[in-house]
């Protein structure tokens, strides 16, 4: 999943986007950050953040207990 944050933040800085700014899921396959919408391989469903994230926050949250991206890469956050 981390190529999904890190597109999030690559067309926020395109469309120069802050924290807190709205960016749906639509809006970053449109911008050809990704071809679809990410499935859970383990069946869960993923919950988007709707907004850019700031350095604490992930965009993509999994309901399957222990599905967690981390942040682990702050150079890819938005300030």
């Amino acid at each position: 999943m981390a190529f999904l944050q890190k597109g999030v933040v690559n067309q926020a800085n395109v469309e120069g986007l802050k924290a807190g700014d709205a960016i749906s899921i639509d809006d970053l396959i449109a911008a050809e950050c990704i071809s679809k919408a990410p499935e859970c391989p383990e069946g869960g469903s993923y919950t988007f953040l709707g907004k850019v994230p700031d350095n604490n926050s992930v965009y993509v949250h999994c309901d399957q207990e222990g599905h967690v991206l981390k942040r682990k890469h702050r150079p890819f956050a938005v300030e």
